[in-house]
């Protein structure tokens, strides 16, 4: 959604729809796409991510790609505040990236570990501002994997078509 204020124009786009945005780049026959998902489940469960896609061909790479996802300045703010709390999911991901709204994350604010992908209006999508660079990971614990198979499970049964 475009909004005007102040002779300004703002792009405002929901966390959903920029989750959906993903989608062109990480196909659903190449990747598993999962929306907010956990380090851990029950008690285990203190941090989230927005996303996660983990690549499903090995001739493709079966790498991890974690994202944070930003609608405005603000929240990217709280976020270059106290990077280190992404790490209790990004240890597990090849890739690191912020999706951002707009063109409000600038590029040296970015740890080196990170990339952007930024939603172009003219393109109607998002473009990668800043390739996030391979990343040594750790391998998934038990609580990680637990974690993405249940969020795995809600996606293909959703508790709402179970009652």
């Amino acid at each position: 959604m475009v909004v005007q204020r102040g002779g300004k124009v703002f792009v405002y786009m929901t966390e959903f729809e920029l989750f959906q945005a993903l989608r062109p780049h990480y196909p659903a026959r190449e990747y598993a796409l999962l929306p907010q998902a956990a380090n851990g489940t029950g008690a285990g469960a203190f941090r989230h991510c927005d996303a996660l896609a983990l690549g499903l061909w090995p001739s493709r790479g079966m790498y991890l790609h974690g994202f944070e996802i930003k609608s405005y300045r603000g929240d990217w703010m709280r976020e270059l505040r106290n990077p280190e709390k992404a790490e209790e999911i990004a240890q597990y991901c090849n890739y690191w990236w912020i999706v951002a709204a707009g063109p409000f994350v600038k590029g040296d604010e970015l740890p080196e570990t990170w990339g952007l992908m930024t939603w172009d209006e003219k393109k109607e999508g998002l473009v990668k501002t800043k390739a996030a660079p391979f990343r040594e990971a750790l391998r998934p614990d038990f609580p990680f994997v637990a974690a993405m198979l249940r969020k795995a499970q809600d996606v293909v049964t959703p508790d709402a078509a179970l009652k």
